[in-house]
Parts: structure tokens; sequence; C-alpha cells
């Protein structure tokens, strides 16, 4: 009866770590000349916070496609997503929110096609020539925004980067 017992606790407790190993919040702590960096990892909303002497900073980053919200200029209409090939990293330290988005899309309508519906968009272009244009729009988020937009022909597509850094 007594090696039952035992062995039940024993079962209870493997379940339990079992259950509980990569759930929650994982802290891991450096020493440097500078301080002591501490680095907490929230497996459930997926940021990462570090806490030093200045202060704590917390990112949190997402790979999924961004919206023309997200990346403050105009997606092409049809344009697909690339994926893999942007996201959104949100930082946020002593109540200042910064948030940084990329993403590349192809199409396979013309060159021509996609820089004569930029311009419509977003004006002449900061530079372009027969293979590349690029647009560096003014923010529309409020606060500091430096966004770029790049249509490039090759391959038989043409690919739009958009990028875009909100302060």
């Amino acid at each position: 009866m007594k090696k039952g017992l035992t062995l039940l606790v024993l079962l209870a407790l493997m379940v339990f770590l079992f259950a509980t190993v990569g759930c929650g919040e994982k802290k891991t702590t450096t020493s440097t000349p500078e301080g002591d960096v501490t680095v907490s990892e929230d497996d459930d909303s997926g940021s990462e916070t570090v806490t030093g002497d200045d202060g704590d900073t917390t990112y949190k980053a997402d790979d999924k496609a961004p919206s023309e919200d997200d990346l403050g200029s105009p997606i092409y209409p049809g344009a697909k997503y690339v994926e893999g090939s942007g996201g959104t990293v949100t930082t946020a330290t002593d109540g200042e929110t910064s948030t940084m988005s990329s993403g590349e899309f192809t199409t396979t309508d013309s060159y021509a096609k996609v820089v004569e519906w930029y311009i419509g968009k977003l004006g002449t272009p900061y530079v372009a020539d027969n293979v590349d244009a690029i647009w560096m729009p003014d923010g529309s988020h409020g606060g500091y925004d430096a966004s770029t937009v790049q249509v490039t022909a090759g391959d038989g597509k043409v690919t739009i980067t958009i990028a875009n850094l909100g302060l």
C-alpha cells in the first residue's frame, strides 16, 4: 500500500512538472560591469522584457503580414505577401512606444502599371529608373514616421518592399 501511494505521488509530481514546463514567464539575469540585466520571456504574450538600471524595455514581435496601417503606406491591390519577409516589432520603454513594420509583396502586373499606381497614391518618387522606384512618404501616424516604398522589376514579377519606423 505504501509503495502504491509513493508511486502515485511521484506520478502526480511528474504530471505537474511536465504540465508547467514552457508555461508562464522565464527569467535570466546577467551581471555586467554596468550592472545587472534581467531578461524576462512571457510565453503567453510572446513578449520579452529587458530590465536594467535604466528601467524596463519590452519587445513584442509578430511575423504576420503587416497591414497598410502598420506600414503607413498603401499595399498595391492584389499583391501577395512574401511569407517570412517581414512583420511588426513593438518596443515600449518608460511609456514611450515605437513600432517597426516591414513586408515584401509581389505582383505579376507590369512595373510601369505598379509605379503609376504608386505615383497616384504617393506622388513623384524620390528616385526612379527603369527597374527601381523609391518613395519616402510623410508619416501619417503622428509623431515621427520614417517610411519607404520600393518597387523593383525583375524575374517576371514586380516586388514591392514597404518599411515603416514609427516613433
